[in-house]
Formats: C-alpha cells, sequence, structure tokens
C-alpha cells in the first residue's frame, strides 16, 4: 500500500509498443499518475515512449527492467509487453517489492497463473489485471440491471471477441488464446448475483483459428465464449444475459426486453441500459467526457485502478478471478485438442 500523504502514483511502464504507447497518451487525462521509467527491449521503443512523454511535459528514464522494478520512486510496474512475457515480470515486479498492473491475458499457462498468484502470496504485493471490458459502459448499466432482479433469474450468457486483425491476428493457437475480453465481464455478472463460478468447458477450434467455447457453471449457467480475430467479421462481444424474465445484449445490436413491457434495441436501448450504471462510474464517465477522453472504458479503469492503490481499497478484479479467466487459455487449448473432450476449470 502506498504512503497516506501519497497523492501520485508513480508509474515504471515495461513493453513500449503500441498498447504500452497508448498507454501512456491515455494516462495524460489522469492527473494523479505520472510515469517516471520506460523499459523496452528494443531501444527504439523505449526512446519513442519518452519522446512522447517529453511532449506531455513528463520527464522519464529509459532503463532495463529489473532496474526499473527495483527503483525507489516506482511504486506500480505496469506491463504492456507479449503475453508470454507477463507473468515472469509480473513475478519479478512484486518481488522488487512492487504492486503490478498487467495486460490482458494476466498469464497464458496455469503454470503461470500459479507462479503470480504464489508471488503475490509470499511478497503480499497487488497485482490487478488491465480488463478494460469489465468496465464498458453498457456492462456496467446491465449489471446492475440484471442484480436488480429486471430479466428474472439468469440462465444463460454469451460473450466473445470477435475483431477481424487481418495480417495482426493472432493464429497458431488452439483453443482461445484471448479469453478475458469476452468471459470476464460476464464473471464479474455471475458472481456478483449469486457466487457463481465456471465448472466446466468443452472447446472446439474450427478453421482459420476461429473457437467456440461452451462453458457450464457451478449453479448449472451455461456460458457461450468465442475466438475470431482472422475472418472479416464485424466486431462483436457478443455481452447477451438471457433470464426468465428478460433479455439484454449489446452485440450486434443493443436490445432490451423485459417482459411485455419494455422492447428497445438502438440508441433507444443503449439510453435505457445507461440509466442503471451505478453512481460511481457515471461519475467517471461524465468526467471522461469533459476531459475528452477517448476511450471512456479504459478511463474508468484506470481511475479506479489509481484510486484502489491511493486509498488502500480491494481492486474491483482479483488476482485470483484475473488468474482463473486467464486460464481459460490452456483449459480450451487441452479441450480443442482432444476433439472437444470436457475439461475441469480450475486452478
Amino acid at each position: 500500500m502506498l504512503p497516506k500523504h501519497q497523492h501520485i502514483v508513480r508509474i515504471g511502464l515495461i513493453g513500449c509498443g503500441p498498447r504500452g504507447l497508448a498507454t501512456i497518451e491515455r494516462y495524460r487525462h489522469i492527473p494523479c499518475a505520472q510515469f517516471v521509467a520506460v523499459a523496452d527491449l528494443q531501444p527504439n521503443r523505449a526512446e519513442e515512449a519518452v519522446r512522447l512523454l517529453r511532449r506531455q511535459e513528463v520527464a522519464a528514464e529509459i532503463m532495463s527492467s529489473e532496474e526499473l522494478m527495483h527503483r525507489a520512486d516506482v511504486d506500480l510496474v505496469l506491463v504492456c509487453t507479449e503475453w508470454g512475457a507477463h507473468a515472469p515480470l509480473a513475478v519479478a515486479a512484486m518481488e522488487a517489492g512492487k504492486d503490478v498492473a498487467v495486460e490482458v491475458p494476466l498469464a497464458n499457462t496455469i503454470q503461470k497463473c500459479r507462479q503470480i498468484l504464489d508471488a503475490q502470496s509470499r511478497t503480499e504485493r497487488r497485482c490487478f489485471m488491465l480488463e478494460n471490458c469489465c468496465y464498458d459502459m453498457f456492462h456496467l448499466g446491465a449489471a446492475a440491471l440484471v442484480r436488480q432482479g429486471k430479466i428474472g433469474e439468469v440462465t444463460h450468457v454469451e460473450c466473445a471477441y470477435i475483431h477481424w486483425l487481418d495480417e495482426n491476428a493472432a493464429i497458431g493457437y488452439h483453443g482461445n488464446p484471448y479469453p478475458t475480453h469476452g468471459i470476464g465481464p460476464m464473471m464479474q455478472l455471475l458472481q456478483a448475483i449469486d457466487g457463481d463460478q465456471m465448472q466446466s468447458l468443452v472447446s472446439i477450434d474450427a478453421p482459420n483459428h476461429i473457437n467456440n467455447t461452451l462453458i457450464t457453471t457451478t449453479h448449472g449457467r451455461s456460458i457461450l465464449l468465442q475466438f475470431d480475430e482472422t475472418t472479416p467479421r464485424p466486431y462483436n462481444r457478443l455481452q447477451t444475459i438471457c433470464g426468465t424474465q428478460g433479455f439484454v445484449q449489446k452485440y450486434p445490436l443493443p436490445t432490451v426486453q423485459i417482459g411485455a413491457d419494455v422492447c428497445l434495441t438502438g440508441k433507444e436501448a443503449e439510453d435505457y441500459v445507461a440509466t442503471f450504471v451505478p453512481d460511481v462510474y457515471q461519475r467517471l464517465i461524465d468526467e471522461g467526457k469533459r476531459r475528452g477522453v477517448k476511450n471512456l472504458m479504459n478511463y474508468i479503469m484506470d481511475c479506479r485502478l489509481m484510486n484502489a492503490l491511493l486509498t488502500g481499497q480491494a481492486f474491483d478484479i482479483s488476482t485470483q478471478d484475473a488468474a482463473l479467466w486467464s486460464s481459460l487459455c490452456e483449459l480450451t487449448a487441452r479441450s480443442a485438442q482432444h476433439g472437444g473432450e470436457r475439461v475441469s476449470v480450475g486452478l
């Protein structure tokens, strides 16, 4: 935990590729965050990060990741590297006495997920996964609507990451290598309702690196999780919630159906769901709009992270949950490689 008198979170950034540079750009809207050091295996990328910070009138030093982790003036190590390096860097940062925030997925194998949880337990440092889809405005409103019982008992949810990235698509994988954008918000919702958890899954690979996974939960619900970055389909995360008395969905068309009384689509559905967004998030949404923030999901997430670090409050996404959601990288691959064999979910 940071000292009670501290009002600035000093950040050391590891990974200055496109995501790292985008992170620097978006944090310019958050006065309580200050970058003090950057690291990257490619010197030109670290230099570009320093140039970007200099344009924001921020001075940051270039150094190795190990040096960065051991700096006395770094409060938070922020990891924006390729997926395989997330866990080793997160573990090293915590062992160096730092809190850490990691891009998604938290780790891409179960062993690495366990290593992060073990390091957190040993060091008593904090680790946060930067899953911005848990802060999608439609999701925040829909989750509140569901918790109020507006659509009855939730029986089934659907989620996905369908994003045509063409030559930048993730290929060469079995299963779902990028599950948390989809599964994170839905599992947050189910846990909030009655503590539900994933129990088992079956996963099937389709041609062109597409994956479809069906998950059963401890309370008997079903979850559809999809992944596709290679086909020219419209962007889609589904965000579908089916209840005994209603239905809420963001993609491909915002839709709200509550019995025979409410039947809305498009902007009308979005506006209706927005009325349920809790005040704690709505204040940040309004603030972000006033500041001209382009991506409000990221802004809400970043503000919530900074506030938790400065106040000592619990993170919105626990490390245990982040590890469990990320474990689907390996578990879906295991099932898919064995023809859709049922696999238990757990660490």
